[in-house]
């Protein structure tokens, strides 16, 4: 074990809890800022690094993360930033990085693609998607 992390979850957190420390396994590393798939109850949310630190109060306690790479690094001003809205809005760490970083839900609901019919010449055939992201989606297929 080489340290500990302490991360902000993107999701809901009992009242006065914002943050929870983890162990960092051997051979990794993690800065502020970094978005991380953390283990959290029955389950893995995902999780901002708000920093590293080499003692935690709860080692005895704290869970192994995974040697998974960062899905990606926001960077430490980022913490800065996150820190100074929830503190100047009265909210919650998590519940600022959550409204920030909000991701696709788990399932899309079902759609189907329009094909249009040819008309007359001189006309402008469209169709319309119901979400916006489908288009990307339809894009990737």
């Amino acid at each position: 074990m080489s340290g500990f992390v302490r991360v902000a979850p993107l999701c809901r957190t009992p009242v006065g809890i914002e943050a929870f420390d983890y162990a960092v396994p051997d051979g990794c590393s993690f800065a502020p800022g970094d978005l991380l798939r953390v283990p959290l109850r029955a389950s893995r949310v995902e999780a901002v690094v708000l920093e590293t630190l080499t003692h935690s109060p709860f080692a005895e306690k704290a869970r192994l993360l995974p040697p998974d790479p960062p899905l990606t690094r926001l960077g430490g001003e980022w913490v800065q930033l996150l820190r100074w809205v929830s503190a100047r809005t009265f909210q919650s760490g998590p519940s600022v990085a959550k409204a920030w970083l909000r991701l696709l839900p788990k399932k899309l609901a079902p759609w189907t693609t329009l094909v249009p019919k040819r008309g007359p010449r001189g006309m402008l055939a469209t169709h319309w998607l119901a979400h916006p992201e489908q288009a990307l989606i339809e894009h990737v297929r």
